[in-house]
């Protein structure tokens, strides 16, 4: 029987940096969010070995270094891919939650140049912390699109229990209570409406803050119960939804 031929070392890395783990352990490392300590322990331990000498004369064969970042790898993608309802409790909502806080008087200092994917003419003439808040807002939103991506990977494995029938995409899952603060979300979702934001993150985190909308990286099970709470609001809009029995075409 052929002995299964252990990958080198850097050939690890380089598919665990490629993979879902390797990205939220990238998104980690930049400080976009954080993930549970012993993982990024395992990380370092992997890239420390691909710096460690091996071979005759080194006591430390190829095939046990190479042995050893296979079974850290493994180790770091078995503890991404269970209780991730509680990796998205523990490390990503208070990712969003602090993200909230800054952007706060960024977007309140900004007033309407924060709702404008474009800087204008008028920008140009306004105060150098104007125009600094301008810049930083940008770079609010790129790590908020981290942090969606952090939510979207650990959601992956359960990512279709939920009946709420936009899955991962859906508004609800993003802005918690949005019926409340946009009625007509269920046509904008549905591209039968338009949004209240221009442009993409930006303008999306923009009009989030200044409406006091909280942002939220939920579970499929709360998004299921907000999915419950405001399919009401649907109806008037829609009354074709899935699950409405009282208008059936026959």
């Amino acid at each position: 029987m052929k002995t299964q031929e252990i990958p080198e070392i850097h050939t690890t890395l380089r598919h665990l940096t490629a993979s879902r783990p390797g990205t939220l352990l990238g998104g980690a490392t930049r400080g976009d969010y954080t993930v549970p300590a012993h993982l990024l322990d395992l990380y370092t331990e992997i890239q420390e070995l691909a710096g460690t000498p091996a071979g005759p004369g080194t006591g430390l064969s190829y095939n046990d270094r190479n042995r050893k970042a296979v079974e850290l790898a493994d180790e770091i993608g078995r503890g991404f891919a269970y209780n991730n309802a509680q990796l998205l409790a523990d490390h990503i909502q208070p990712a969003l939650d602090k993200l909230t806080d800054q952007a706060k008087p960024v977007v309140k200092l900004l007033g309407r140049y924060a709702h404008e994917p474009n800087p204008t003419v008028d920008l140009l003439v306004e105060a150098d912390d104007v125009r600094h808040a301008y810049i930083q807002l940008g770079d609010i939103a790129i790590q908020y699109g981290n942090i969606r991506a952090g939510w979207r990977i650990l959601r992956q494995p359960d990512g279709q229990d939920t009946i709420d029938p936009h899955g991962l995409l859906s508004p609800l899952a993003e802005f918690k209570d949005l019926p409340d603060a946009y009625p007509d979300w269920w046509n904008a979702a549905n591209q039968r409406g338009t949004w209240p934001w221009i442009g993409g993150d930006r303008g999306k985190l923009a009009w989030a803050i200044a409406n006091d909308v909280t942002l939220w990286a939920p579970s499929a099970q709360q998004q299921t119960h907000e999915w419950e709470t405001h399919r009401g609001t649907t109806h008037k809009l829609n009354p074709y939804i899935i699950g409405d029995k009282s208008h059936t075409n026959v």
